[in-house]
């Protein structure tokens, strides 16, 4: 994985970060550009065509910020239904940065795995929030501001729905052997 800083942040840290978290997987050919954004607080993207990563963030962030997601399960009444808001607190622009990049790297195994990219946005926050509960050591809380436990928001198996992004890397490189 090529991981370009256009940002005051430390290059070698933000290194480090991504590369932890992604132990495992298939990036070899993955390009990551993190810079900051132009008006918004955070964003990112995937593109596939090559295989890249930008991961924006707001230059004037005031930390600990407030990310809300929609990792909840739905809650069905009647003939409706919605998903209640769960949020984490980064403390700082390395966690903001590694929670965008965390949801922008799971878009590209879901692709690496030939996956249908619909509608996965919640997978993919999904992965990025169970990284930083589990190594950061944030928490998840509901709308209001109380802890939620992990088996409400992390219900699917999401590593094993791109398994194949595992090993991917793995089995080009025998097929180039081989010819």
């Amino acid at each position: 994985m090529e991981i370009i800083n256009h940002t005051e942040l430390s290059t070698r840290r933000i290194e480090t970060m991504f590369n932890r978290a992604t132990a495992g997987w298939a990036s070899t050919r993955l390009k990551v550009v993190v810079r900051y954004s132009r008006g918004a607080k955070y964003s990112g993207t995937f593109a596939s065509h090559p295989s890249r990563i930008y991961v924006n963030i707001g230059r004037n962030n005031k930390y600990p910020m407030k990310i809300e997601t929609s990792i909840a399960k739905a809650v069905s009444f009647r003939n409706s239904w919605w998903k209640p808001t769960y949020y984490i607190k980064v403390e700082n622009a390395y966690q903001l940065a590694l929670f965008v990049f965390l949801h922008e790297f799971y878009h590209y195994l879901v692709f690496r795995a030939r996956r249908n990219p619909r509608r996965k946005e919640a997978m993919c926050d999904r992965f990025a929030i169970r990284y930083l509960v589990d190594h950061c050591k944030l928490k998840v809380f509901d709308s209001s501001r109380q802890p939620v436990h992990r088996s409400k928001w992390l219900f699917q198996d999401l590593d094993n729905f791109v398994a194949t992004s595992r090993t991917i890397d793995a089995a080009t490189r025998s097929a180039t052997r081989a010819k």
